[in-house]
């Protein structure tokens, strides 16, 4: 073995064993349960598919063939062929920073980054762009950024654009594209509805009928 090449093999194991000895492996495996058990991931998660608790954390990749399950953070790509999501120990929540992207649901806490997926994607704290094939959902805490879905892009709290075939706010501050756009200002923002039909509510009790403002192919407000 050339010394360089030696270096390197003595370097890798001397990593892969520092890792380990902090209990956290380079490489775990879901299939059906999580080996070694969970724990701290730096490198490989392979999830053919994941029944019961995945890794407590992935820094790199998060790879599933069904499902892809991380406990409470990955920094990096989770990415599966149907469900990429998180499940919380304790009272802890899920946080992606990077990427999540599934072919049927992407569904985590919160998400610093892209969160995309065919048909559902959805999050109670979205910081980056939210694309999904239908049904994009941010949760109470919103959205800073830009939501794009097929069908309907839906947020308690919007800073940024939403483009869909029907959208909505309860507190908007930005943009919002679609057949059907519905927002209430926020109290530090303002609206700008691109569509057929768009309305602006007065304030949170606004509903279809009392108190909004309706205006056809572009509304404004705040």
């Amino acid at each position: 073995m050339k010394p360089f090449a030696r270096i390197i093999l003595v370097s890798s194991l001397a990593l892969a064993a520092g890792i380990g000895a902090y209990g956290a492996t380079p490489v775990a495996v879901s299939l059906g349960i999580t080996f070694p058990e969970p724990t701290d991931v730096y490198g490989l998660h392979l999830s053919p598919i994941a029944i019961g608790e995945g890794p407590l954390t992935v820094t790199g990749l998060s790879l599933g063939a069904v499902d892809s399950l991380v406990m409470d953070e990955v920094r990096g790509i989770q990415v599966a062929g149907f469900f990429s999501f998180g499940w919380p120990s304790g009272a802890d929540i899920t946080r992606i920073y990077g990427c999540q992207m599934s072919g049927v649901i992407a569904g985590v806490d919160s998400v610093n980054g892209i969160q995309a997926a065919g048909v559902f994607a959805g999050t109670d704290d979205m910081t980056g762009l939210q694309l999904a094939g239908l049904f994009s959902m941010a949760g109470s805490k919103g959205i800073r950024g830009v939501q794009i879905a097929g069908l309907l892009s839906q947020a308690a709290y919007c800073r940024g654009v939403q483009i869909s075939l029907w959208n909505g706010s309860e507190s908007m501050c930005g943009v919002q594209i679609g057949l059907m756009n519905f927002a209430v200002p926020a109290e530090d923002g303002w609206v700008l509805q691109m569509g057929l039909v768009n309305g602006i509510g007065r304030d949170s009790m606004s509903g279809w009928l009392e108190g909004t403002r309706y205006f056809p192919i572009v509304n404004f407000g705040w």
